[in-house]
């Protein structure tokens, strides 16, 4: 019987995709063109980004020079910057 199986996770984060594999997470990152191509921007001109592959909300900084996640659990790991 597993421990795990009726437990529920409070996170948009897998256990065995962040947990187990231990990669490094991303809580901002520069708002390069190369960036900004995995997001899908809210609104002509808006400061909101939806990230493509994972639909976590993300948003520019105030200076506009990075993009942070809006919700903390909305955190990306290395390799969904990819």
């Amino acid at each position: 019987m597993d421990i795990l199986e009726d437990f529920q996770w409070h996170s948009s984060i897998s256990l065995d995709k962040n947990v187990v594999a231990k990669k490094k997470k991303v809580k901002n990152i520069k708002a390069s063109s190369k960036v900004i191509a995995g997001f899908m921007r809210v609104g002509a001109d808006g400061d909101y980004l939806i990230h493509k592959a994972t639909k976590a909300l993300w948003k520019f900084s105030e200076d506009g020079s990075h993009i942070e996640p809006v919700f903390e659990e909305d955190i990306l790991v290395d390799e969904d910057l990819k």
